[in-house]
């Protein structure tokens, strides 16, 4: 059957649950000054479902058609620099984060 991707260049940063709970105890664990404290928690590289369809095609092994729709094109992409500097967050490679879910199916 053909993957149908209705918003083929939308980019999103995706964030593997692993790495969300990694970034909250770093959070808790982290010394900080008094005062209020913000971070954006997200993936490293932001990916376009395009490339996202093509790479689980991929890791699937699967002769699936990716059709590519003419939806808008939505940016979800954040600057995790702050984490990274303050919690030492790194989330996980794009690839690893797709052979994790491909791997569990």
């Amino acid at each position: 059957a053909p993957l149908n991707v209705s918003e083929p260049g939308s980019l999103f940063n995706l964030l593997w649950l692993r790495d969300a709970a990694r970034a909250c105890r770093a959070a808790l664990e982290t010394p900080l000054p008094m005062g209020e404290h913000v971070f954006n928690i997200a993936g490293g590289v932001p990916v376009s479902l395009q490339d996202l369809a093509r790479q689980v095609v991929a890791r699937m092994n699967s002769k699936s058609e990716v059709i590519l729709g003419e939806g808008p094109e939505r940016r979800q992409v954040m600057d995790i620099s702050a984490a990274r500097r303050v919690l030492d967050f790194a989330p996980a490679a794009q690839e690893d984060l797709v052979a994790a879910v491909c791997d569990d199916l």
